[in-house]
């Protein structure tokens, strides 16, 4: 008898874009979501029987369908209510969403930003995951991809202990001694 220990399954990479035209200028929202599903699945892998499992198709559609109604004012809180949905449909027992804001910046026109031109900056992106089952609801976020550049009063000397093989060199003088120094930072996620 085959049994089936843990699994999880669902959409990945559902791309939404939303323009509210609700006030001049427009604002532009740029999603990429991921929605995967716990559950009693077991014969939809086992005996091929698949009414038990909630489509993709549905899902990516579901995502759909929310963002019409909804002003997608934080993606937290739209993660959260499709997180919701999903988990009270039969069999599932854990949702996990996961929502990446692409940001889009107004172009700029005669010196003024243009009310319906964006282009996108940097490589910067807001995320959240939001798990949903039996025990609640976890929310956690952050920003990826955010590079971030520094050439004064750094203070990394004071977070790690000196030693002859570290990058500063030993016969180096301290930090705190030159003059000019820098510090990228990248890849920061929730």
């Amino acid at each position: 008898m085959t049994t089936l220990a843990w699994n999880r399954y669902g959409k990945a990479r559902v791309r939404l874009v939303k323009v509210r035209r609700e006030h001049d200028p427009h604002e532009l929202i740029d999603l990429t979501l991921d929605v995967q599903l716990e559950g009693a699945f077991e014969p939809v892998y086992v005996d091929g029987e698949n009414q038990r499992c909630v489509a993709t198709d549905t899902m990516k559609n579901t995502v759909y369908a929310f963002a019409r109604t909804d002003d997608i004012a934080h993606i937290e809180l739209f993660a959260e209510r499709l997180a919701a949905h999903f988990a009270k449909q039969p069999y599932v027992t854990r949702v996990r969403i996961s929502a990446t804001e692409h940001p889009w910046q107004r172009v700029s026109a005669g010196g003024h930003p243009h009310p319906h031109a964006f282009v996108q900056p940097g490589g910067e992106r807001w995320t959240a995951c939001v798990t949903c089952d039996g025990e609640g609801t976890h929310v956690s976020s952050g920003v990826t991809n955010l590079v971030l550049l520094k050439n004064h009063r750094l203070r990394v000397y004071r977070f790690f202990p000196r030693s002859i093989h570290d990058a500063l060199g030993h016969n180096r003088p301290h930090p705190r001694d030159r003059g000019h120094r820098f510090m990228a930072i990248s890849n920061g996620h929730a």
